[in-house]
């Protein structure tokens, strides 16, 4: 047995003698790189206390923002538009056209899936097995069935296409979208779609391959074909809303860039920041503005124009000048205060003044009718756009708390509600700070 006294060294597991010199050399290399190491984590450690300490002392002196954190302000806006989504889903009519729809989304297509995707069949049917396609699609036992019924599906929404005459855009038919499918008007409409389409599949060879299952009768009935066309009309009714919310939102937008042109007027007046200005600008506080009737023929189309014109007092006038203008109803939104309206008015004012502007051919009239928008906008405007009455009406409504739940913490931009300057101190800023007075 060998022990240390005999030479052996202790960082060794065997033989004789002291640690090489290659040895002591690289313990001391990686002892000095640990120092090193430990020497650059300290400074780091300090640098990085340093640094919190000011930034602490920077948040506590630095004023609040005025439009919020836009983390929180975005964390917000997601929770708002994730409860209305869940408000929508959980609405009795469209919970009953869900059940109804089934599997089918607003084309009438599979939105599970396509019914050739590997679902089981099971055990071969029955010769002659009848299979009513009035079935949940998630009950049918075959994707050949499934099949089926989204074809039988595709034919009532074709129908319902051909009668709303969309091909050619031309009126025919008009469903009542504001309504729903039990209207009178809308009831016929799909009176007629179920009378085509049974009408149409009387006849084999009119009917889609898919409705000719192998050992399966498969039947169908008028209450399956109205449950069918009442689909098919809420889902041309969620596209038709669709489109119109994107056309509106559109037009906002563009509101909002023609009054950005203004800013720099709005600045020059007011004394004002060209960023406080420009905060006030959002499309959701913007008002809409309609050029007709949702929904209407060109009977309907006409008579609302000539109110329009009544309205705007040009009735007097003679063609040539009517048809240089364009008629636009403006729908009023009750939640915006008197402020912020006049403000956005006075931008849209000294926008329209600049040379660009009147190089246009077409004059736009905006007619006030008192309509009134129901729309709430996500996103919270500051305080000072604020109709307090109408907040104070409706903070507490069922309907509208999620949205309202952080009205009224947004802080005033500067030169605007709280934080507007006198008039003196807007005098005082254009002149440059010396004001004389004369009594």
């Amino acid at each position: 047995m060998i022990n240390v006294s005999q030479g052996l060294s202790p960082l060794l597991r065997t033989g004789t003698g002291g640690p090489s010199a290659e040895l002591i050399a690289r313990m001391d290399a990686m002892s000095l790189r640990q120092d090193q190491l430990q020497a650059t984590n300290d400074f780091l450690l300090q640098d990085n206390r340093a640094l919190r300490a000011r930034l602490a002392e920077k948040d506590a002196i630095a004023p609040p923002s005025t439009r919020g954190g836009m983390a929180a302000r975005g964390h917000i806006l997601q929770r708002k538009r994730q409860e209305s989504r869940r408000r929508a889903h959980n609405l009795p009519e469209v919970a009953e056209a869900r059940d109804n729809s089934d599997m089918y989304n607003d084309a009438g297509e599979n939105s599970q899936g396509d019914a050739d995707s590997d679902a089981s069949e099971p055990a071969a049917s029955a010769p002659n097995q009848k299979f009513d396609l009035a079935t949940l699609a998630k009950d049918l036992p075959t994707t050949a069935l499934q099949r089926a019924k989204r074809a039988l599906q595709d034919e009532v929404l074709f129908a319902f296409h051909d009668v709303l005459n969309e091909t050619t855009s031309a009126p025919y038919l008009n469903p009542i979208f504001s309504a729903t499918v039990t209207h009178s008007d809308n009831q016929c409409l799909l009176d007629i779609v179920i009378k085509l389409v049974a009408q149409r599949l009387k006849n084999v060879k009119n009917r889609p391959e898919a409705l000719t299952v192998p050992n399966v009768e498969v039947t169908w009935s008028n209450k399956t074909l109205l449950e069918m066309a009442k689909t098919s009309f809420r889902s041309s009714r969620r596209r038709q809303e669709s489109l119109s919310v994107g056309r509106r939102r559109e037009q906002r937008v563009m509101k909002v860039v023609q009054r950005t042109d203004g800013v720099v007027s709005f600045v020059a007046k007011y004394g004002l920041t060209t960023e406080a200005v420009k905060q006030i600008l959002h499309e959701q506080h913007m008002s809409d503005e309609e050029s007709g009737l949702e929904d209407a023929d060109e009977t309907s189309q006409a008579v609302w124009r000539t109110k329009m014109i009544y309205e705007a007092g040009y009735a007097g006038n003679s063609d040539d000048v009517l048809n240089k203008i364009e008629l636009v109803e403006v729908v009023s939104i009750p939640w915006r205060s008197e402020e912020m309206s006049q403000a956005l008015h006075e931008l849209s004012e000294m926008a329209l003044k600049l040379p660009i502007r009147n190089k246009k051919k077409i004059h736009y009239v905006r007619v006030h009718t008192g309509r009134v928008s129901a729309r709430i906008p996500d996103d919270a405007p500051f305080n000072f756009g604020i109709n307090q009455l109408w907040l104070d009406a409706n903070k507490n409504h069922l309907n509208h708390c999620h949205l309202l739940s952080d009205w009224g913490t947004y802080p005033d931009p500067e030169g605007f509600g709280t934080n507007k300057r006198s008039t003196e101190e807007t005098v005082l800023k254009h002149v440059g700070g010396n004001l004389d007075l004369e009594e």
